[in-house]
């Protein structure tokens, strides 16, 4: 009798593992999870994905920041009368200028 009950509660949770899983299977399908036992994570590839794109986005901010500071430095500066160094900001247009021949330079070739 204990015999018939104790496989009774095996199919039950064989049962319920398997229903676990269908839903994990489908959780995973929709958003790219694995499941852990008794909990849901995060594939390790999804991670790596998300931390590269989270380091590629602070290396592109520290870029922009450091872009933003050079061009302020160049045109904050003034002379003694407090007129803007017209030099500086001609060179800046000229760079951005080359700088926008040379990209439709690359282009235009490929």
């Amino acid at each position: 009798m204990k015999k018939l009950a104790d496989e009774k509660r095996e199919q039950i949770e064989a049962e319920k593992l398997r229903q676990q899983q269908v839903r994990i299977m489908m959780v995973n399908f929709r958003f790219h999870l694995v499941c852990v036992y008794r909990g849901y994570h995060y594939c390790t590839f999804e991670m790596k994905e998300r931390e590269k794109r989270a380091k590629e986005k602070e290396e592109a901010k520290v870029a922009a920041a450091e872009k933003r500071k050079k061009r302020q430095k160049l045109f904050s500066k003034k002379t003694y009368k407090g007129q803007p160094y017209l030099h500086n900001q001609m060179s800046f247009l000229l760079e951005k200028i080359e700088a926008n021949i040379a990209n439709e330079a690359r282009s235009s070739t490929s």
